[in-house]
């Protein structure tokens, strides 16, 4: 079995696939300034929606398919919602624990049990279910009449949507320890794009056959802890680059087309970055928020207003740039200053994800299962 090394927010944790191995090890931050009162420059509107989810102790990266989502919790609930009304289509109860987000596309929604099953639903039945051969954390793709899972060994199957048969699994040797967090895995033109390590590869959805690798990061240190190198995911796609964090170490955009990179930068930090056609915003491990140049990664400004908070996820909207805190605080940046321009509190509890609808609208889910949708003008 493969050691993963489980991140919380005050420090790493080792585990080995359900069994603890190690200890946390605590780290000390500096007390957060209290924020002023903000002179709002954003308008957003907020909306508690009567969705019923468990609570989510996993990660959510999603992007709607087909004007479609599917919402999964940890206790096996799963949703396929209509983005447009925000409507639940269907729901259904897997009986099994769940260790990562839903993936569908549009019809098809596929989750990952604790136990290492791939399940597959439609129209709120379960259509098969396949054992895997690790664990994976990662929400499955469905695409292209197929199912792709990501391993935590960072090996990519691929699974027939309709039939569950086993099409093809690719597999390469790995580090020792591996983050207990969403990786990479989504298409980029008729690639499928995957992770492994600090590399980005681009596989042939028809076969595995590798079609590009471009390294990211490198593993350093004299131990597996300090060798520990993964990527985030989502990684953000703007028309051919992807733009991707890897863990505490760099940020980094590339072509899709080719995996040439166009540039790399030493940033250290712990949350997947987000992107739009001019800049890349990241999160430093510091709490800082920098843009960063697509085009080059020169930075264009660096905001310290949110300091040694513990934020959650970074996501964009047409006017705007939010990202969460562990308090249940949603703050809204100018994307072209990084000035303050909103905030709002959802609850008290840390946001497990965000996923942006369309330009105008996202929806927010917390730890505890609720759901929020947000609106900008």
């Amino acid at each position: 079995m493969i050691p993963t090394a489980r991140r919380w927010a005050w420090g790493l944790t080792l585990v080995s696939l359900g069994a603890m191995v190690g200890c946390t090890a605590p780290v000390s931050r500096p007390t957060p300034a209290e924020i002023p009162a903000v002179t709002v420059r954003q308008e957003l509107t907020v909306r508690a929606l009567p969705i019923e989810l468990g609570a989510v102790q996993f990660s959510l990266g999603l992007t709607a398919r087909q004007q479609r989502l599917a919402l999964a919790d940890s206790g096996g609930r799963v949703l396929l919602l209509d983005t447009e009304s925000l409507r639940v289509l269907w729901r259904a109860e897997t009986g099994a624990a769940l260790q990562a987000a839903a993936g569908t596309d549009g019809r098809d929604v596929a989750v990952i049990s604790r136990a290492g099953r791939l399940l597959v639903l439609s129209e709120g039945q379960l259509r098969w279910q396949q054992q895997l051969t690790s664990e994976a954390f990662t929400a499955p793709l469905v695409a292209g009449g197929r199912v792709f899972v990501l391993g935590a060994d960072r090996s990519v199957s691929a699974f027939d949507a309709q039939t569950g048969t086993r099409l093809w699994q690719r597999t390469r040797p790995g580090e020792p320890l591996v983050l207990r967090e969403a990786g990479v895995l989504q298409t980029q033109g008729e690639r499928v794009v995957a992770s492994h390590s600090g590399r980005l590869q681009a596989l042939n959805p028809d076969s595995g056959a590798p079609l590009w690798e471009a390294v990211v990061s490198v593993p350093r240190g004299v131990n597996d802890m300090e060798r520990l190198v993964d990527l985030l995911g989502p990684a953000p796609r703007i028309g051919d680059q992807l733009c991707v964090r890897a863990f505490q170490t760099q940020v980094a955009c590339l072509s899709g087309t080719t995996g040439q990179l166009l540039w790399s930068r030493a940033i250290p930090g712990e949350r997947a970055v987000a992107a739009d056609t001019d800049r890349v915003y990241v999160i430093l491990a510091n709490g800082s928020i920098q843009a960063l140049r697509r085009t080059d990664g020169e930075r264009v400004w660096e905001s310290d207003r949110l300091k040694y908070r513990q934020l959650g996820p970074i996501w964009r909207l047409a006017k705007t740039v939010l990202v969460s805190d562990s308090g249940g605080w949603v703050y809204a940046l100018d994307p072209t200053s990084g000035e303050l321009q909103n905030r709002l509190r959802l609850t008290d509890e840390p946001v497990a994800g965000a996923i942006v609808l369309d330009p105008q609208r996202s929806l927010v889910v917390t730890r505890s299962g609720r759901v929020f949708e947000i609106k900008t003008p």
